[in-house]
């Protein structure tokens, strides 16, 4: 799971992440019959090369996959096949298919996977679900969550001790409620000092092991929340300008949700500006 910066006032916040920069990801087309079938994929979040959809995250749970149709003619269609994680059952339909009408056509149509999702087109006479006349290759759409700050969370600074309440809410498709609510959360957090005015904010944060995380706690079927408490010492008189995040690894492998691989949640030090945490 993944948390971005958000400054306010003397302090800088963290939470919310992998909103990340709109990008395309494109796959060439294959001569599996005797129409040909490119294939991409656009979503708000491009990271590493991987097309990323949030789930439940507002603007951000939609992919769109389009291309071309190079060969066809009239009397054919198109048609999305989805293979979603573990990607151990057949490519199945979905949504409507696309009329092909010419030799060379563009078609495109949007996604909304709860978890990591293989597509392909493919292209068949109208109404012949056995007669293949092409196929595009495989194109994957990845699902991050997106944890949100909850109600009645707080920050009391009575000199010289700051008290920090963070309440994390995270979203969930059903299926995944057990692998993603067991998960442990790392907290981060740095602070700097000024004897003038108020400092800029720290650059990194550092694994706070004097933070606390409760045990998620279930709010429905498709929802969490953990709690995060610091505490720290600002002095009598000094300006200061603290910032924290919290994240949870990834578990791709298990549940299919996130990113293969490592992005850095878990290590000493992170960017408080980062591209993805996961």
């Amino acid at each position: 799971m993944r948390v971005r910066p958000i400054a306010r006032g003397g302090a800088a916040l963290a939470l919310a992440g992998c909103l990340l920069a709109t990008g395309l990801t494109a796959a060439s087309a294959t001569a599996s019959g005797q129409v040909s079938v490119t294939i991409s994929a656009r979503s708000h979040a491009l990271v590493y090369g991987h097309t990323l959809v949030v789930y439940r995250y507002p603007k951000w749970t939609t992919a769109v996959l389009s291309g071309d149709i190079i060969g066809g003619s009239a009397g054919q269609q198109a048609t999305l096949l989805a293979q979603p994680f573990p990607f151990v059952s057949p490519f199945a339909p979905t949504g409507s298919p696309v009329s092909v009408s010419g030799s060379s056509q563009l078609y495109s149509f949007t996604v909304q996977p709860d978890i990591a999702t293989k597509y392909e087109v493919q292209v068949t006479k109208t109404g012949d679900a056995g007669d293949v006349l092409g196929t595009s290759p495989v194109q994957i759409i990845y699902v991050s969550l997106q944890p949100v700050l909850g109600a009645g969370s707080s920050k009391s600074c009575t000199r010289p001790v700051c008290q920090l309440t963070y309440h994390v809410l995270v979203k969930v498709p059903p299926l995944s409620y057990s692998t993603e609510a067991a998960k442990h959360w790392f907290p981060y957090f740095a602070i700097n000092f000024s004897t003038v005015g108020t400092p800029p904010a720290p650059k990194y944060v550092t694994l706070d092991r004097s933070a606390s995380v409760t045990a998620a706690q279930r709010l429905s079927r498709t929802e969490y929340e953990v709690t995060v408490r610091y505490l720290y010492n600002v002095g009598p008189t000094m300006g200061f300008h603290w910032a924290w995040n919290v994240c949870a690894r990834d578990a791709y492998l298990t549940d299919g949700l996130g990113l293969p691989g490592h992005h850095g949640c878990g290590n000493q030090r992170i960017p408080v500006k980062f591209r993805y945490l996961g």
